[in-house]
């Protein structure tokens, strides 16, 4: 399902890396995230949300105020699946940031796989966290762009 972000070629777990057929190889961090933001034209290192930045978001979603939104949202999606006959779906949340929505999702669609992408290597990192806290095996998480998706069609 992923692909490489250099040569656009299916990436292969190996171990703790994911390796395309061309050997560029992608390490997953110590959280579990996988780093697929280049440095074509951007400086990855400042992309996205800083640190204090995801913190503050994530106390805010934490109390709960749209947690009926992403209850609503879990709940269209499940109806969409079931009239479609979608047994095992695969949902992309881009833009996930620091996995408010995306772990939602993964408690509410627990047949559901679910990628969480952003640009922001500190939201990622909390994302993968956060679901790794609360168990959630059916997330995976990397750092990358939005406008250049690292998914086959």
């Amino acid at each position: 399902m992923l692909i490489c972000p250099v040569c656009k070629k299916r990436l292969i777990p190996s171990g703790n890396s994911f390796v395309c057929t061309e050997n560029h190889s992608f390490d997953l961090s110590k959280s579990g995230y996988l780093h697929l933001l280049t440095s074509k034209g951007r400086n990855p290192k400042l992309a996205g949300d800083n640190a204090e930045m995801v913190k503050s978001r994530s106390a805010f979603l934490d109390k709960g105020y749209y947690q009926p939104l992403a209850e609503k949202i879990a709940k269209i999606l499940a109806d969409s699946f079931e009239s479609k006959g979608i047994v095992k779906p695969v949902i992309i949340d881009s833009g996930c940031g620091e996995g408010f929505y995306t772990t939602s999702f993964c408690k509410s669609l627990p047949a559901a796989y679910i990628y969480g992408l952003d640009i922001s290597k500190n939201a990622v990192n909390h994302a993968a966290k956060r679901a790794s806290c609360d168990k959630q095996n059916n997330a995976f998480f990397c750092v990358a762009s939005s406008f250049e998706l690292p998914f086959e069609s």
